[in-house]
């Protein structure tokens, strides 16, 4: 039965269309030649251009109906790190989700990198997807109206190594103030070696955040009891 099992997926793998993709870090590999942007010492100070004491959603703030399965919250860190969360799918007002934003939004939502150029902001959003396919990554960019309005205008994705396909969009984020954002700390983006520029400052993260791993395991095991 074992030897059934491993002929199947042997099967699938070398039949592939994407049978680079499927090799063991083959997709992380493919992702890297088209990366641009990678975490820095260098601050992005992104609050001079945006509000960053809360998140942004596509949700139309009016209503308190659900305005379709796409609502989404994105949020954009100081220290470059970007979150995105379909979560708000599943709420049904601003102050609920807004007071809750670290406990709702934090294992349910994809993480990237950002970079600011003009009025444009540039994500590169990483998924990792589970078994051998590895890493995958789009590129999104907003148009900043001000301080509190942005708008997602495309998406490029990558399908093979050749080729971008390009999604246009003309989607507006409105702010809303929230406390309690989720922490960096949670990004899988941030763990990555080869997402930062500087070794060194990759390796003094990871001790602090394993201090903060630590103190976050005590802290909920303090709530459960």
């Amino acid at each position: 039965m074992k030897k059934l099992i491993l002929a199947i997926i042997c099967l699938l793998c070398f039949t592939s269309c994407h049978f680079y993709t499927v090799l063991i870090g083959g997709k992380q590999r493919y992702v890297k030649n088209f990366l641009s942007i990678r975490y820095d010492t260098v601050p992005i100070n992104i609050s001079k251009v945006i509000r960053t004491d809360g998140f942004f959603t596509n949700r139309d703030i009016n209503k308190l109906a659900i305005k379709s399965d796409s609502d989404e919250i994105v949020i954009f860190y100081d220290d470059g790190t970007y979150l995105l969360s379909s979560s708000f799918q599943r709420m049904r007002d601003e102050i609920r989700i807004a007071k809750n934003v670290e406990k709702k939004v934090s294992k349910v939502c994809k993480y990237g990198l950002y970079e600011v150029k003009n009025d444009t902001i540039i994500v590169e959003e990483y998924s990792i997807w589970p078994l051998l396919y590895g890493w995958d990554m789009t590129r999104w960019f907003f148009k900043v109206d001000d301080m509190e309005h942005i708008r997602l205008v495309k998406i490029w994705a990558w399908y093979d190594a050749n080729e971008i396909t390009e999604y246009k969009h003309n989607d507006v984020f409105n702010f809303i103030p929230a406390k309690n954002l989720p922490s960096t700390y949670y990004s899988y983006c941030k763990r990555q070696k080869w997402l930062w520029k500087d070794k060194e400052a990759w390796k003094k993260w990871k001790k602090e955040y394993k201090v903060w791993k630590k103190w976050n395991k005590e802290k909920h095991k303090l709530k459960s009891n």
